[in-house]
This record gives C-alpha cells, structure tokens and sequence, in this order.
C-alpha cells in the first residue's frame, strides 16, 4: 500500500490439442490480440497483496499497490473545493461529511483510470426522506457521479438513487443496507478522451458493485453529471481530482477509502522475425511424419510456399526465418529442422511456448 504521493472453433481446438500433444503444465500467459496466444514474452503480472474486505465492525485492508485516500488517521489527502483545508472532521477514525453546500472536499492528486473503493453510512435512524435522506455523492473527476442516499425502504427517483450514476442510470438493483449499517461501492472507471477541438473521441465508461452487486455493467455515459440541465460532455484534462460532495442536509460518514490507477495493456516489442522465401524443393524435403519423443507423431506437408503441421486434423501454417527455422505468425508455435550431412531433413525440434520436442523424420 502506499500513501498519495508515492511512488473460430478452429483456434480452441488447435490449442486443446496442442496440449495434449505435447503435455506442458505451464499456466497461460495474459493474452491480447497484439501477443501470440500463450506467447512467453507476455509481460507477467506483478504480484498484489488483495488485502482484507472489511465487515460491519471492522475495517479491512486494502490491496498493497492502492492508494491510500482515507485510513481513520488525517486528511493529508484531501482538501476542501477551494484548495483550502478540508473543514470535514474526523471522529472515531470515521470521516464525517460537513453540512451545508460547497463543502465537498477533493483530492490533492489528480486521477483518470481508476478502481475506487468507498464504504460510507448515513445516519440511523433516517434524517429525511427522498433525495435528503442520507444524500451524498462519489464524483470522480468531479464530473462522473455515482449517488450516495439512504434507499433502503425509501421512494425516490431511480436516477437519483443510492448507486445511480447520477441523472443518468438507475442501478439494475437496488442492493442497499438499513441506515446505520456500512455500505461499499467499488467502481471502475474509464476516462473520456478528447481530440484536440474538445470533440469526443472515447466516452467515460463505468462499472459499478454496491455491497458486492454489479449494478452497472461497462456503462458509457451520456456526459458530465447535471441537476436538472443538459447532459453533454465538455472536453477536460485526463486527470483531475476526486470528490466527496456535500449536502445541507445530512452527515454521512466514510472509512477505507482507497484506489489504484488503472493502465493500458502493455504494448508488444514490434515483430522482429523476418519471413524469408524458401525454394519448393527445400519445402518438399520437409514434407513427411515425424515420430516425437513422446511417441506421437506430426504429419508435415507443403502448401505453396509454406509448410502446415496436422494436428489431429487442425492445421497450422508455418512460416521461414531461415532455411531450418520456421515460426506462426498467430500463436507461439516454431520449428527447427534437424538436416543429416547431406542436408536432408532428419528430424525436428518443435517448441511450444517454452516446451521444447524433439522428433525423428520417418522413412
């Protein structure tokens, strides 16, 4: 943890067969579209501590790479709308919501990407009812809100309330606790884009669990939240700070406040295997089957300027980086031939992410 501030069916069957074929117990690399399936040079995650989800009674951990917003200790984090300090207090390790508008505090650092978890509590017994019971708000950005209000049991508008994205979507449920009991929100958050005129290139994109239920699934919003005017969006910077709004009317109350910034997926190292043409008497001789080490066998043949490898009927095109080495382009598949001292095909080395085979061409 660390504080703010801190640094095609064919396809499936391929791959089933290919690890029968070749027994390897190595578990599966991450895998986007830019990688070969199960490729080795996928960077590995890094290794989280999750930490401990927390209870009525007592608060839990949070994961070790978040950030830590509010622990019950200070509001070294957080400061009021107007770069003053939070006038919020602090009692029994709880962050308790000031009274009155305009006091809504933010964070010192700015955010874009985001997984952000909240856990809240409005007074019991209930202080008002519909949109003044218990009403507060998770803006992040300042300008995507996720409502917070006491709606257990209560009438109010959908879109306003407890895990509404605010005038926009109702939640697919309403998953609220009684007043007086601790509630979660975890959300994941997206950040809009914008080309350089302020047009729209990517919508904010959200998804949010209340106590544990998904109630809004990959969510594009419509624009920045609004009361009662126009939701549109207006081009902003990437990153900006999250608020805790504030209502004149109730003193809701917060701990374990707690996020991790989200990045893209890494990149791939541009292909640095060059395809090279091979005669179609080198290919013929390459053609034929091949007894491997555990006692199956690959059936090798030539289809234009390419050799393909039958496995139990699914086929693989191979391509040549060199007059023995040959590659797939779609999946971490190679081969290397194994020439006698005549320069024919004898054998194979075939690898398989990072299993390697050898193999005996038969008479």
């Amino acid at each position: 943890m660390k504080k703010l501030g801190m640094k095609n069916n064919l396809l499936v069957t391929s791959l089933i067969v290919a690890f029968a074929f070749f027994t390897t117990n190595k578990s599966d690399a991450q895998n986007t579209p830019e990688w070969k399936q199960h490729d080795m040079s996928y960077p590995f995650p890094p290794v989280v501590n999750p930490g401990i989800s927390s209870t009525q009674d007592q608060v839990g951990s949070a994961p070790s790479d978040a950030i830590i917003l509010f622990d019950g200790k200070d509001l070294d984090q957080w400061r009021s709308m107007d770069g003053s300090p939070a006038e919020w207090k602090i009692e029994d390790g709880l962050l308790v919501a000031a009274e009155g508008r305009n006091k809504g505090i933010r964070t010192l650092q700015n955010f874009g990407d985001v997984q952000l978890h909240v856990e809240w509590v409005t007074p019991n017994p209930p202080d008002d009812v519909g949109q003044r019971r218990g009403n507060n708000g998770v803006q992040i950005m300042g300008k995507y809100e996720v409502q917070i209000l006491d709606s257990y049991e209560s009438t109010t508008i959908p879109h306003g309330q407890a895990a509404a994205i605010y005038s926009q979507f109702p939640p697919q449920v309403n998953a609220s606790r009684p007043p007086g009991q601790w509630q979660s929100y975890d959300i994941i958050f997206r950040a809009p884009s914008f080309d350089v005129y302020g047009n729209v290139k990517e919508k904010a994109i959200v998804t949010v669990f209340h106590n544990g239920i998904l109630v809004h699934d990959h969510m594009e919003l419509k624009g920045l939240h609004s009361w009662m005017g126009i939701i549109k969006y207006e081009a902003h910077p990437e990153k900006l700070p999250l608020v805790l709004q504030s209502e004149p009317c109730t003193p809701v109350k917060f701990r374990n406040i707690w996020l991790r910034e989200l990045k893209p997926l890494p990149v791939p190292e541009p292909e640095s295997i060059r395809e090279i043409s091979l005669s179609r008497q080198v290919l013929n001789d390459y053609e034929g089957t091949y007894t491997m080490q555990n006692g199956r066998k690959l059936n090798v043949e030539r289809e234009n300027n390419h050799l393909v490898i039958k496995l139990y009927g699914s086929e693989r095109l191979f391509y040549a980086s060199s007059e023995v080495d040959f590659f797939a382009k779609d999946i971490d598949f190679a081969f290397r031939m194994k020439l006698d001292e005549n320069g024919k095909a004898k054998g194979m080395v075939f690898r398989f992410i990072d299993e390697e085979v050898e193999g005996i061409k038969e008479d």
